[in-house]
This record gives structure tokens, C-alpha cells and sequence, in this order.
């Protein structure tokens, strides 16, 4: 009901905040904006969830969620097709655009709400007689999330990880293009990098997902995230130049890489942590867990790319000025690349002890399905 309600409300969001009147406020705006990020997530806690109970194994898991990554990232190539339709006599993105872009947004999302209602099964969750089951329903919910987080080193191993490249990324992709627009004087090539961006990010995606199975979560988490700190390192030696397109081209795509390895791994990796902490405590908060990862989701966007526009006006760059010196290069370049590079570093150190390969999570995995069986048998005996 959650993933109903929440999608069927997100329609009227997306239009108010995407097709305003003429005159718009501030309250205008962040009342819509605030509303349709309040029903965003009410989608996202449940589907999250609704996914990985879905399947139990590991594996199984990682596909499912790179079709979800997959998928995401058609709709928004999608988006950026929609402006070269015949319907529009320009390609750039207006509001004519984008209020096409929501009525064809909406029509696939109720098309993907009754099928999802309709054809997908409830999945299996985990139900255990232990004290700890008995003692959930007493427990507030930041309490609960304070045993969660507690109790489960790998999941705080995760959480951390995550964060520094969520805080690093947005960083530096929520300053990328005031770089190239206001720094490089190459805004027009903006979009054209966007789109190479999203075609590359999706051709890659099965190719991850083959080098995830054949390699481990683990070792593709940590390579995406290598290669994401490369790119955003490489940032700080662009100037402006006649001709860049290309070398602003492979730098996009080598950060987009990076943050598809990562997309691809990190829910997979999110409900491996979930299992652990089902198999210590006993005690089923997967939507407690998906709560808490939603929430840094977006508490790292925002965050990122306030403390980048922070940094860049801090140590004096102008983002209205025509030319820039060696001082302002400086404060972009900060802002923009060391600093973030220096958060993707420690992330790096994070996941190189997160402690559950292939090999820990197929035991922990047989031994929850062996107590969900041992559960099962004690209660046939009670009736």
C-alpha cells in the first residue's frame, strides 16, 4: 500500500513542482519540492525492501537490483530524448519539454504500479520465536535503529563507506557544471556530456554486473570507487582551452563508470548486511535498515553539494566572474576535486575491511534459510 500511495501521489508532485504557473514563490517551490521528495521516499523505503525480500541468495540479489539500476537509467536517457522529438522546435530542454517529460513519466509509472501489484509476489521473510522478536514491538523506532546499527560492524563499515562517496561525489558533480560553464567556458557541451554519460552508464551496466559475479561485490565496490576517485582527481588538471570536449568526455565517463560499478553493488551489498544483522539479533528490520540508508541517500546529496558551493565561495572563487586567476583555480579545484578526492580516499579505506566476501554471505545465507526451516518444523509440532 505504501508503493500505491506513494506513487499515485507522486504524480501530482512531480507536475506542480516540474510544470509551475508563471508566477512562482519560494514557498511555492520548496512546498512542492518538500512533497515530492516526502513521496518519493515513501516509494523507495518499501520497494528497496520489497526487492530483497524477493530473493534470499546473494546472487540472485545482484541481478535483480542491476535490472533495477538498468532500468533507472533508461528513464532518465529517456528524459534526455525527449527535447529531440518532432513535437518541439528546439532540442534543449524547456517547459514544454518538461511537461511532456512528467505526463510520459506518469503514464509508465502507473503502468509499473499495477504490474508490480498485480504480477509480483509478497517475497519471503524471515520470522524467528526468539526473545528478541518478543521484545520489537516495545521498541521505538530510533531505538530500533540504534540496535541496528550497533549490533551489525558491517553495516556501519558499509554506511560509512558509502557516505564518503556519496558526500565525495556530490561534491563534485554538484560543482561540475559550474565548472565547465563558468571555469572552462565550455557550457554549450554540457548536455552532450550528460548524454554521453547516461548511454555509457547504461551499456556498462550488464558488463558490471558479469565482472560483480566473476570477481565479487566487494572487489567491483572498491574498483568503482578507484575509478571514481581517478576522475575526480584528473578535474583539477583541466584549464580552460580551445578544444576539450574529448578530454572532458573520458573524464565524465571514467566518474560515470565509477558511479555505475557502484550502483549496481551497493543494494546488493546493503541486504548482505541486513542478513547479518537477521542472523545476530534475530530480529527482521529490513525496512529499519532501507530507512536509514534512504536517509543518508539524501542527506549526502544535499550536504555535498552545499559544502562544495561552501568551499568554492570560502576560499574566493566567483561564480558570476568572467575570467579567473590562479587564485580562483585554486578555490574551484578544491572544492571540486582534493577535497572530495581526499572523502573517496577514506571510503577506500572502509570497504577494504568491510568483512563479508562471496564465501561469509552463502553461510550466512544457509544458515538463515536452515532456522527459517527449524522455525517451521517447531511450529507444524505445536499445531
Amino acid at each position: 500500500p505504501f508503493i500505491l500511495v506513494g506513487g499515485l501521489c507522486l504524480i501530482p508532485c512531480s507536475y506542480f513542482l516540474f510544470v509551475p504557473p508563471a508566477e512562482v514563490s519560494v514557498v511555492y517551490f520548496t512546498l512542492w519540492s518538500l512533497l515530492f521528495y516526502l513521496t518519493l521516499t515513501v516509494i523507495q523505503i518499501p520497494m528497496y525492501a520489497w526487492g530483497s525480500e524477493l530473493r534470499s541468495d546473494s546472487i540472485e540479489r545482484t541481478r535483480l537490483f542491476t535490472v533495477l539500476a538498468f532500468v533507472g537509467q533508461v528513464g532518465g536517457l529517456l528524459f534526455f530524448l525527449i527535447p529531440f522529438l518532432p513535437l518541439f522546435d528546439t532540442s534543449e530542454i524547456t517547459p514544454e519539454t518538461l511537461r511532456v517529460s512528467v505526463v510520459i513519466g506518469a503514464s509508465l509509472l502507473i503502468v509499473g504500479l499495477w504490474c508490480a501489484l498485480k504480477y509480483v509476489p509478497n517475497g519471503t521473510q524471515f520470522v524467528f520465536t526468539e526473545k528478541g522478536a518478543t521484545r520489537q514491538s516495545k521498541n521505538t523506532v530510533f531505538k530500533s535503529m540504534y540496535i541496528s546499527i550497533k549490533y551489525n560492524k558491517p553495516f556501519q563499515l558499509f554506511i560509512l563507506a558509502h557516505q564518503c562517496y556519496g558526500l565525495g561525489i556530490g561534491m563534485s558533480l554538484g560543482l561540475f557544471f559550474i565548472f565547465v560553464d563558468v571555469f572552462l567556458g565550455k557550457g554549450e557541451v554540457f548536455a552532450t556530456l550528460s548524454v554521453i554519460g547516461v548511454v555509457g552508464g547504461l551499456l556498462v551496466t550488464p558488463v558490471v554486473y558479469k565482472i560483480a559475479l566473476l570477481l565479487g561485490k566487494n572487489r567491483v565496490w572498491l574498483m568503482g570507487n578507484a575509478i571514481a576517485l581517478s576522475g575526480i582527481i584528473y578535474i583539477s588538471q583541466l584549464s580552460a582551452g580551445e578544444d576539450m570536449f574529448i578530454e572532458l568526455a573520458i573524464l565524465y565517463a571514467t566518474i560515470i563508470l565509477g558511479g555505475t560499478c557502484s550502483n549496481v553493488v551497493t543494494m546488493p551489498i546493503l541486504n548482505d548486511t541486513i542478513d547479518y544483522g537477521l542472523l545476530v539479533d534475530k530480529v527482521e528490520r529490513r525496512g529499519t535498515y532501507v530507512a536509514i540508508y534512504t536517509f543518508m541517500l539524501k542527506a549526502q546529496a544535499a550536504l555535498g553539494l552545499s559544502l562544495g558551493l561552501v568551499i568554492a565561495g570560502w576560499l574566493g572563487f566567483d561564480a558570476t566572474a568572467t575570467t579567473h586567476n590562479a587564485s580562483s583555480a585554486f578555490a574551484i579545484n578544491m572544492a571540486i576535486s582534493w577535497v572530495p578526492g581526499a572523502i573517496l580516499a577514506i571510503g577506500l579505506f572502509f570497504i577494504w575491511y568491510y568483512p563479508l566476501d562471496g564465501r561469509r554471505c552463502a553461510i550466512i545465507a544457509r544458515r538463515l534459510q536452515r532456522r527459517q526451516t527449524q522455525y517451521g518444523s517447531l511450529e507444524q509440532n505445536n499445531l
